[in-house]
């Protein structure tokens, strides 16, 4: 078997043997049955096999799907507008968990609020009713531009009747 570090791929003899040399890269070693299943599980778990002075080494795992592998550096890197992509998706995500905790808030408060507006409220409806306008109000507050730093409210816990 043989490994090539710049394209993190394996080429079994098979392979060398039907394939132009021209198209094999330039940094194909011979590799034994140990570094195989090594870099096999290393590649498939989100790291980097890199040489360092002739000697293969294999990376922490890529931190997230936005740090790639500086090969000058031998390290994972995030780029400036990787960051900022990161930061918008992550306001995204905030916005979305909001949107979608205030809609299921209204789908438990409509029903309390019906009951309340029609005297028809029980003790525990009323006090439910208070609890998740408190929870929405809590929602509608949250600077979702601080994401990932936000602490989210609880949702009100459902009481035995």
């Amino acid at each position: 078997m043989r490994f090539s570090v710049n394209t993190q791929s394996f080429y079994d003899d098979e392979y060398e043997k039907n394939a132009i040399v021209d198209d094999l890269p330039s940094d194909i070693e011979v590799i034994n049955d140990e570094q195989y299943a090594s870099f096999f599980n290393a590649i498939n778990s989100d790291r980097v096999v890199y040489l360092v002075a002739n000697e293969y080494n294999i990376s922490q795992p890529r931190p997230d799907k936005y740090y790639s592998w500086d090969v000058t550096s031998k390290a994972w890197a995030i780029t400036d507008a990787a960051l900022a992509q990161k930061s918008a998706d992550l306001i995204a995500d905030a916005k979305l968990r909001r949107t979608t905790s205030l809609s299921a808030a209204g789908i438990e408060i409509s029903p309390l609020q019906d009951a309340v507006d029609l005297g028809m409220a029980t003790d525990v409806e009323t006090r439910r009713l208070t609890e998740w306008k408190k929870y929405r109000v809590l929602l509608m507050r949250i600077d979702t531009s601080k994401a990932p730093d936000i602490e989210w409210p609880t949702p009100p816990v459902e009481q035995a009747s």
